[in-house]
């Protein structure tokens, strides 16, 4: 008789042990959890309600017997998450966290077989959805518990302050200059969600943009800005367009486009193609819709169009006024204007050496004794010193 008195007793505390009730909140699932390591728990999951960010904790209870619990977090490439498990069960149940990403594949894992807290970094490589599985090592535990979860950056002026395989990302728009690091666009897809990177070139999705360690400037294809040919004589006209392939409507600066001249010392600003009206309100071009307008050059050589346009401004005021969420510069490629009335016969206080811009660019004039180099809109040679 006290053997199985003794017995008895032994299943009633085995019962009390295992056998509670598994809190009502969450949905069990089938396990999606990979064994990375024998203390992943690979089944009894269940999925809770609550949802886990980077600005709010959620609380959890167990029970004796009860389920893994998986919490679902938004994550972003370049951000650390710590996250920390606190519990008000005895210390020597243990506690686990496990971080796994949408396939199941385990991303972080940590805790102790004793003690009721449990603390884990990790860092995204891509932004997406993970699952953060929290339990006590021992499944007989029974209380509750906190988990948290802080995000951390790292600011960056530029790429060299950021870790191998992170560039400095900044925010959309360029100009800025902090940022957080951010990892290189890995396995990138085939997308088509183009975007115009700060480099001025447009990039098939933001993944292939981060590839190349460049910030996005905005959502779409870049605003391109073209002319129809690549020489003109004098008196043509240039024929100039300008599209938006982005989704918004843009704001151009309402004195049109301006001159930029190829010299020696570089690209030089010329002014404005036309004169400017008054007032010098912005005026708008609609998403997929492109401008075009005829210019006049009024010198000859190497040049090109140059403009600034907005997103989000203010219609009616200039473009500095407007209130834009942001302004950017585009110029076209460069082209060649030849001048009529150029003389190229050498003369006894003036000879050509070079007949363009562009071949200008690749010579180094040499002048004798008495002559200097001189350059103008026909080309470059020697001219007698005065």
């Amino acid at each position: 008789m006290r053997v199985m008195g003794f017995v008895a007793g032994w299943v009633v505390v085995v019962c009390v042990a295992a056998c509670g009730d598994e809190p009502s909140m969450g949905e069990r699932r089938p396990s999606i959890l990979r064994l990375g390591a024998k203390e992943d728990r690979s089944d009894g999951l269940r999925w809770m309600e609550a949802r886990l960010s980077c600005t709010e904790s959620v609380s959890g209870h167990f029970e004796p017997g009860s389920d893994a619990h998986v919490y679902t977090l938004e994550a972003r490439a370049g951000v650390t998450v710590n996250l920390s498990y606190v519990a008000d069960y005895a210390p020597w149940y243990g506690s686990t966290i496990g971080v796994y990403d949408a396939s199941g594949a385990r991303v972080a894992h940590g805790g102790t077989l004793f003690g009721e807290r449990a603390a884990l970094g990790f860092a995204p490589t891509k932004d997406g959805v993970y699952q953060v599985a929290v339990y006590p090592s021992w499944r007989a535990a029974r209380g509750s518990y906190t988990l948290t979860a802080r995000c951390e950056t790292v600011a960056c002026t530029g790429d060299r302050e950021c870790p191998s395989g992170q560039f400095c990302g900044k925010p959309d728009g360029c100009g800025f200059t902090q940022g957080v690091c951010t990892p290189l666009g890995q396995e990138c897809n085939d997308r088509d969600a183009p975007v115009c990177a700060c480099n001025g070139l447009t990039y098939k999705n933001r993944c292939r943009s981060r590839a190349v360690a460049l910030s996005v400037a905005y959502e779409g294809g870049c605003v391109a800005l073209a002319t129809n040919k690549a020489i003109y004589d004098r008196p043509d006209l240039i024929t100039a367009t300008l599209s938006n392939p982005t989704s918004e409507t843009l704001y151009l600066d309402g004195c049109g486009f301006g001159w930029h001249e190829d010299t020696r010392a570089g690209w030089v600003d010329r002014g404005y193609t036309a004169t400017c009206p008054s007032p010098r309100a912005v005026y708008a071009l609609p998403a997929g819709k492109t401008a075009h307008s005829a210019v006049f050059p009024k010198t000859g050589g190497v040049l090109r169009l140059a403009t600034a346009y907005g997103f989000g401004c203010t219609p009616g005021k200039s473009l500095l006024e407007a209130g834009c969420r942001a302004v950017f510069n585009t110029v076209s490629a460069s082209f060649s204007v030849r001048m009529e009335g150029c003389n190229y016969a050498p003369t006894a206080e003036r000879s050509y050496q070079g007949q363009s811009r562009a071949a200008c660019d690749k010579l180094v004039v040499k002048c004798s004794a008495g002559f200097q180099p001189f350059d103008d809109s026909c080309g470059c040679g020697c001219v007698a010193t005065r």
